[in-house]
């Protein structure tokens, strides 16, 4: 969980504005494994608590 927040950390600090609604915009698939792939990382993202947006 340390690299996870640190990594959050990291990222905010190279886009401040970056949320998780503005992710979730650009995804556009249809591909059930990225559809899953995709679920796993907005599950991650909100543990860490990256800004919903």
């Amino acid at each position: 969980m340390d690299e996870a927040l640190a990594a959050r950390k990291e990222g905010l600090a190279l886009d401040p504005t970056f949320t998780i609604s503005r992710l979730k915009k650009v995804w556009l698939s249809d591909d059930p494994i990225f559809r899953v792939g995709s679920r796993r990382l907005m599950k991650g993202l909100h543990l860490v608590a990256v800004p919903e947006g």
